[in-house]
């Protein structure tokens, strides 16, 4: 069984807001820096519940008046650490939007997404037994409970009541209640369906991306067997070169696709009249009409290359480590593309 890197991302998130110095926050766990700062990765359960009760062990000083860990949880909405999941439940009306599928929500923390019994649901409540309890990983279940009950504030509600006793987890809401922030005097009408689309739309990125994760931590102890058993270091580079132009054309490929998508979605959002002042403004920002023509071009550079770096990898010319990194410097005109990575974050 596997525990999201949001879990880890979100302490870690915390301790950087709350601590001047975290060096020795790496020499206390075996988690990588790399898999700390990764909200997509997943991690063995066992090392994440080590992780937390460590983490509450060392650094419970720093929530005086809640256990840290319930506190982390809370704070999940002001941490950004959820990756793609805080767009997705920014997005949810009401929090049976969230709560209503229980297997799913879980799925964003647990893997495999435990089965799901005894489901119980009224309009401000949702009920569950799953294989999962406090007394098996208390500190994971600790800040998930806090996780849950912090979902509401996503979009502006108070948080959710939360219990969790054995393997039955009882969640309600106030459907009554005001929202924490002033509601905006323009009334955003959007289409349900369309809601939905773009929910579905980021969940499934979501999900894809760390099935991607998955699959190349599992080649990565594939190359790493691959060294222990191999006497040749030129053997050893190009399996690992060639694994990682293997992965390198589908992330490509993913991402063009992502790109095809996201430019139907805004054709979608034009065609309906949703071209304000506001809009045409995000669009000009990230220079959307340089980007749409440019990107044809840009996808067949790419590919062409990646391929042909494959190709010669496969002939036997792969083992030269100059060839990967030309990746970077040849055939790739990037230049026609104006960088967006200082512009505002249209999303937060």
């Amino acid at each position: 069984m596997y525990f999201s890197g949001k879990v880890t991302h979100s302490v870690y998130n915390y301790l950087v807001r709350n601590l001047s110095d975290i060096e020795g926050l790496y020499e206390l766990t075996e988690i990588s820096t790399e898999m700390l700062r990764d909200p997509t990765c997943w991690i063995e359960a066992r090392s994440v519940e080590r992780f937390l009760e460590i983490i509450d062990k060392e650094y419970g000083y720093l929530s005086q008046d809640t256990p840290l860990l319930i506190a982390i949880g809370h704070s999940c909405s002001e941490l950004r650490s959820w990756g793609v999941l805080d767009s997705v439940l920014k997005m949810m009306q009401d929090p049976q939007d969230v709560f209503g599928h229980p297997q799913r929500f879980l799925s964003y923390f647990i893997s495999p997404a435990p089965p799901v019994a005894n489901v119980t649901r009224s309009k401000d409540s949702v009920g569950f037994d799953l294989p999962l309890s406090p007394e098996e990983y208390p500190y994971f279940t600790d800040f998930l409970k806090a996780s849950f009950e912090g979902m509401p504030q996503y979009t502006g509600k108070q948080q959710a009541i939360v219990t969790w006793k054995a393997t039955r987890l009882e969640i309600s809401w106030n459907m009554a209640q005001e929202n924490l922030f002033e509601k905006n005097t323009e009334e955003v009408n959007i289409k349900p369906e369309l809601i939905r689309s773009l929910i579905q739309y980021l969940e499934e990125a979501q999900t894809e991306l760390e099935q991607k994760k998955k699959e190349l931590i599992e080649k990565d102890k594939m190359i790493e067997e691959l060294k222990e058993n191999k006497g040749s270091s030129e053997i050893h580079t190009n399996i690992e070169q060639q694994v990682m132009l293997e992965n390198m054309r589908s992330q490509f490929y993913r991402l063009f696709d992502y790109m095809g998508r996201a430019s139907q979605l805004v054709t979608l959002l034009v065609k309906q009249d949703r071209k304000d002042r506001q809009v045409q403004e995000a669009m000009r920002r990230v220079d959307w009409e340089n980007i749409t023509q440019s990107l044809p071009e840009l996808r067949s550079n790419i590919i062409n290359h990646v391929d042909e770096l494959f190709f010669q990898g496969e002939q036997g010319g792969g083992g030269q480590p100059s060839s990967l990194d030309s990746l970077s410097t040849t055939h790739l005109n990037l230049s026609g593309v104006k960088s967006v990575r200082n512009q505002p974050d249209s999303c937060s």
